[in-house]
């Protein structure tokens, strides 16, 4: 198999790993509102990003990005179209994980998310997110 292969289907073992670390660290607690946040995992190595889902609810969402590959890498993203792109995670070393508060998605809307190192977006670090009910 090649270092691409290997790449490839590591995070796509990891992802539902991360998913249910993601979940199991989380209190049952309700915040504003009375409703839980919402986990949304994203595993990244070089070079793809990888969700937990491909699709969240709308409203508060805890993003953990956990760097399974060899370089350092980092997690922003932005609702399309809309937003300018933030820098919400990172960068984070090789084999971290690192979280971001919740952050609110809104309904019916997508959010690329990407890496901003050298040409990581360009090589593949790059995904796409959709919010509905």
């Amino acid at each position: 198999m090649s270092r691409h292969g290997r790449q490839r289907w590591r995070a796509a073992i990891l992802a539902p790993v991360l998913a249910l670390c993601v979940l199991g660290s989380l209190a049952p607690t309700a915040g504003a509102g009375g409703s839980r946040p919402s986990n949304l995992g994203v595993t990244g190595d070089e070079f793809s990003l990888v969700f937990s889902r491909p699709v969240v609810k709308p409203g508060p969402s805890l993003v953990q990005f956990q760097n399974a590959g060899e370089d350092e890498h980092d997690l922003v993203w932005k609702r399309v179209p809309g937003d300018h792109p933030k820098r919400a995670i990172g960068p984070v070393a090789p084999g971290e994980v690192s979280e971001r508060t919740p952050t609110r998605f809104r309904a019916g809307a997508q959010y690329r998310f990407w890496c901003t190192l050298a040409d990581h977006r360009e090589r593949g670090m790059r995904a796409t997110l959709r919010v509905r009910r």
